[in-house]
């Protein structure tokens, strides 16, 4: 393993803050929680490289301007810009134009590290915003240390869990389309799906239906919805039957029939990739 590695230029303004937590034996095993937070206004000389520290960080920039070296990736961090990293990887970043002001937190616990992979699996560990929601869940993390209280790492990790759903979120939004701009078509197929999946439906049936290109309506389905409009059909037959196992004393090849395939084998084969166990024995954990 390589040797631990911390080295910098901690130059910023006196109105900066740097708070280091520790956090509860309990919550270290059992929650997400916070190792350090802060807000720095940076100088010109500011620096910090590190490597193989156990922590993840996410850094907001509110101002100025900040460079990120990571990974052989060099990342220009402009207002609204907000990087996640992970500090067991060699990193280096420093301000770009004085003063680099911007927001901070160390995170650590269970399920960060997939947070991270999903949210860098473009290779990618920055993207923008369209607000300061992030500086502002920093700060009310910053605000809930100054009060005490039994549920205050609870809290705290809910805050945690509120600001890496933004990453995915505002990333997912800078990758693909944002929501405003999907065409309502898409919207509407789906729930064209919901009240007839019983139904045969084909990409020529939906070409037919909308007066559009069939190859037009799965691209723009699949980079808005994240999958193929039949992927999707198949992943709402399979939900309904869910339905139908848990609720009703249905046999397998009638429940079969009612949610539109018409061959059982095949149903149990989809519902088995899908859910990871056969429709009975799905049943049977219910009762």
């Amino acid at each position: 393993m390589s040797a631990w590695l911390e080295d910098g230029s901690f130059d910023w303004t006196e109105d900066s803050l740097r708070l280091s937590l520790n956090p509860s034996k309990h919550t270290v095993n059992s929650y997400l929680y916070i190792q350090e937070v802060g807000h720095f206004k940076a100088y010109s000389s500011y620096f910090t490289e590190r490597h193989n520290l156990e922590s993840y960080l996410i850094i907001y920039t509110r101002n100025g301007e900040g460079r990120l070296f990571y990974q052989n990736e060099e990342y220009l961090l402009e207002p609204n810009t907000i990087c996640f990293i992970d500090c067991r990887n060699h990193q280096y970043y420093q301000t770009s134009k004085e003063l680099w002001g911007f927001y901070w937190v160390h995170i650590n616990g269970s399920q960060v590290e997939n947070y991270y992979l999903d949210f860098s699996q473009d290779h990618n560990v920055c993207t923008t915003v369209k607000d300061n929601t992030a500086q502002n869940i920093i700060r009310t993390m910053i605000n809930l240390q100054k009060h005490k209280t039994r549920s205050l790492e609870i809290i705290t990790a809910r805050e945690i869990v509120n600001l890496l759903t933004l990453l995915m979120i505002e990333k997912t939004r800078s990758n693909y389309n944002d929501e405003t701009k999907i065409p309502t078509y898409i919207f509407d197929i789906q729930s064209f799906f919901e009240e007839n999946y019983s139904k045969k439906i084909t990409l020529d049936d939906l070409s037919r239906r909308y007066k559009l290109n069939k190859y037009q309506i799965a691209k723009t389905f699949k980079s808005s919805v994240g999958i193929t409009p039949i992927e999707y059909l198949i992943e709402t037959r399979i939900n309904k039957s869910k339905d139908l196992l848990k609720y009703t004393d249905l046999p397998i090849n009638e429940i079969t029939y009612q949610i539109g395939i018409d061959n059982v084998t095949h149903y149990i084969n989809l519902f088995k990739k899908r859910v990871g166990t056969t429709p009975l024995k799905f049943r049977n954990s219910w009762k």
